[in-house]
């Protein structure tokens, strides 16, 4: 914001205006002072709520979500570090529960035929849609050591109503195209970002979350397949 200087030193030029002129001009100006002041209350009392109204923007960009996935998925590497062996929960009807929990049909990825087991059934907020839900998946091994790698999934669920954006390489917002895998690029990703995978049924947005390239190779050849099969079975 600019500053006018009031101390500035004035000198009459021939042809100038006279004084009275000069007042007129200065209280224009003063008034104009008067009117920024007042908006920079104004701003100042519905400032929230103008925030408020921006974070409902429906564009979010994806990688937003990845950001803070990554932080949570990072905190839960060092829970499991402390306890490199939880108990498995039941996941027998973690379908039905995950349904009602969204009121809406959900097509979660079999991640248990990968070799893994539910350790982990979390509320979370996400960029995009508060309430979202965490789901941890681990590799049991018995023989696991100090130091040796942990071997689990995190999958986020999000309501999507099409608020999702990508960038392409112009950085004009993109809708996710249903169907779709997006997958993170490595040179791309932060310091605190991991693998990820994205995608999308239309309805529900799906962000994968890995330590290792391993685990994202499977987890992306169980997407497909699923995606696959979905869409031949819409096709039918």
């Amino acid at each position: 914001m600019e500053r006018n200087d009031d101390n500035t030193r004035r000198q009459h030029v021939p042809g100038a205006p006279g004084r009275d002129n000069q007042n007129a001009v200065s209280a224009v100006a003063i008034a104009g002072s008067l009117l920024v002041v007042l908006g920079a209350i104004l701003f100042g009392i519905f400032g929230p709520r103008i925030t408020e109204r921006a974070a409902r923007n429906p564009r979010v960009a994806v990688g937003d979500v990845v950001d803070v996935a990554s932080v949570l998925h990072l905190r839960v590497i060092t829970r499991l570090i402390h306890n490199p062996d939880p108990p498995p929960l039941d996941d027998s009807d973690l379908d039905s529960r995950v349904e009602r929990m969204f009121d809406m049909n959900v097509s979660l990825p079999d991640v248990p035929s990968l070799g893994y087991e539910l350790v982990g059934v979390e509320a979370v907020e996400l960029p995009g849609w508060s309430d979202s839900l965490q789901l941890t998946w681990m590799q049991p091994n018995p023989e696991r050591r100090p130091g040796d790698p942990l071997g689990f999934i995190d999958l986020y669920l999000l309501r999507d109503t099409g608020q999702y954006v990508i960038y392409d390489m112009f950085s004009r917002p993109m809708p996710l195209i249903s169907g779709d895998i997006y997958q993170s690029d490595q040179s791309d990703l932060a310091e605190f970002q991991l693998p990820s995978l994205v995608w999308s049924d239309g309805s529900m947005l799906y962000l994968a979350c890995f330590t290792t390239e391993i685990e994202l190779d499977s987890m992306r050849n169980l997407v497909e397949e699923q995606l696959r099969m979905g869409g031949d079975s819409a096709d039918k």
